[in-house]
């Protein structure tokens, strides 16, 4: 178009297939993204739930450019039409169209340096069965934790887990019996968020304390999720928003005339936001957080604060008193709280004798077990599994 001798850009028309009902964060933040540098550049954008027409109906192209989570059926469409496509689902099954999707497999390697800092040594995976995004999660994740010792632990589901009340209880009884078989303390990953949320609840109802048996991560960190109820979940904020814009800008260098990338651009996740869930170990201070990694990796073996204050750089005094400072209690106290937790656990999940809970979590014999654990709990390791396994 030209207005006195000026040549005036025609306005791009731009197609976001996003199903914006799915209301997650890799809908709606992916969209905002997109949005955000539309506004910028005065695109007239037009929001689709699914395939729109490409055609119209002068024959000629309807729009300039598509942002999707695309189909094969689009992505054909958009070739038949000359149309310049960029992907932003995962798990799209087509891969010749150029593609912004998260870097998953850096969102797994977050979670895995998040627990290893924690002082978390065992490890477990909750993902979706044959799900491109879990499957990717994982491969960061186990890469970071994995040594090969066997301490670590999956569980899949499939992606019909909640479809109705029989699915829904299959996959509450597989989840507790998969967390009944750990060996606590453990550092569990999570897909998604709904699902770390569900494994708390499994967690807590079989007798296992958060954070202190089981530290839990999620990923995606949908806050309504994450923030309540107590406890609060780690998660990984994945930045989806930059993934639209990112999506945005390609989509403008194509419709420019500039080459297609050969390979998916992944955008790495923002940051893992440390809560409650994983707050065992959650100090600034390295020297408190060697010393709890030592305390947590020793449990079931005999220890003293001397022990403690051979792993650190600094004398039992300024242990002690960095200890108190951060976290309110001495390293004896921490000690015991420590294998109190896990005497618990093993009363409840095991029918060991108390002679061995008590050589399992570091006790010298029952008897000290036994004044121990009166003395953390008001009553006898006996009475508490009584007790607890007859609820």
């Amino acid at each position: 178009m030209t207005t006195k001798g000026r040549t005036t850009a025609k306005r791009r028309r731009i197609a976001i297939v996003i199903d914006l009902e799915w209301n997650g964060k890799h809908h709606t933040h992916v969209f905002a993204g997109i949005y955000r540098h539309a506004q910028l550049r005065n695109w007239e954008c037009v929001v689709w739930p699914h395939t729109p027409e490409l055609q119209s109906e002068s024959g000629k192209k309807a729009y300039d450019g598509i942002i999707a989570r695309a189909t094969p059926e689009l992505a054909h469409a958009a070739k038949a039409m000359k149309i310049p496509l960029v992907n932003v689902w995962i798990s799209s099954p087509v891969v010749d169209v150029p593609s912004v999707v998260p870097d998953m497999r850096a969102a797994g390697v977050l979670a895995g340096e998040h627990l290893l800092a924690r002082g978390f040594s065992r490890f477990g995976y909750l993902g979706t069965q044959r799900a491109r995004v879990s499957r990717q999660c994982e491969e960061g994740f186990r890469a970071t934790v994995d040594d090969g010792t066997g301490d670590y632990t999956r569980h899949g589901v499939p992606l019909t887990f909640d479809s109705n009340l029989e699915c829904w209880r299959r996959f509450q009884d597989r989840l507790a019996t998969w967390a009944k078989t750990w060996t606590t303390p453990i550092g569990i990953f999570c897909v998604r968020d709904g699902k770390a949320r569900y494994l708390c609840n499994i967690v807590q109802q079989i007798g296992l304390q958060i954070p202190a048996d089981v530290g839990i991560v999620g990923c995606m960190d949908e806050e309504n999720i994450c923030l309540t109820p107590e406890p609060a979940l780690s998660s990984i904020e994945c930045g989806y928003e930059r993934n639209g814009v990112r999506a945005a800008e390609l989509l403008e260098e194509l419709m420019d005339g500039g080459p297609a990338p050969t390979e998916p651009i992944r955008i790495a996740p923002v940051e893992l936001i440390a809560r409650t869930s994983t707050d065992a170990f959650a100090v600034e201070d390295p020297v408190v957080a060697s010393a709890l990694q030592f305390i947590a990796s020793a449990g079931n073996r005999p220890l003293k604060v001397e022990d403690v204050v051979e792993q650190v750089p600094v004398g039992w005094r300024t242990l002690e008193r960095r200890f108190h400072k951060l976290l309110g209690r001495t390293v004896s106290q921490e000690i015991t709280r420590m294998r109190i937790e896990r005497v618990k656990r093993l009363l409840v999940e095991t029918k060991f004798p108390i002679k061995k809970v008590a050589t399992e979590c570091g006790f010298a014999n029952a008897s000290r077990l036994c004044k121990t654990f009166r003395q953390a709990e008001g009553t006898t390791p006996s009475e508490y599994r009584q007790r607890r396994t007859s609820d």
